[in-house]
């Protein structure tokens, strides 16, 4: 999980992004978010939550055009977040990551149902 975070930030930083890269990206912020809720995380959740709003735009924007433009403060701040999401697979118990990935896994199926109803 973390070394495929890293990879799809990685396509991000340097402009090569995929559409899978970018989902990458959204579900370790997204987790990042999840974990720290449950009290192991050493960002501030009001600073996850932006890096959030931000990329989720830019997820729906690019599946218009399938373009994904991130900018410089952005990147900066997914750094942040990349690095925090490895902190926490290393160091926080498999019980806390596995209800983060169950809350991710719930949270697309909403999403997914949302979209099919539209």
């Amino acid at each position: 999980m973390g070394l495929q975070s890293r990879l799809a930030f990685e396509a991000v930083l340097h402009g090569k992004a995929s559409r899978r890269d970018v989902l990458g990206v959204v579900q370790a912020t997204l987790l990042t978010g999840f974990i720290t809720e449950a009290g192991h995380g050493l960002l501030e959740l009001g600073f996850i939550r932006q890096v959030e709003d931000e990329v989720l735009s830019i997820l729906h924007s690019g599946e218009k055009d399938a373009t994904w433009e991130f900018s410089e403060a952005l990147l900066t701040s997914l750094r942040q977040i990349i690095n925090e999401h490895d902190r926490q697979l290393r160091e926080t118990r498999l019980g806390i990551v596995i209800a983060a990935v169950q809350k991710l896994d719930r949270r697309i199926a909403s999403s997914s149902s949302k979209l099919s109803a539209a």
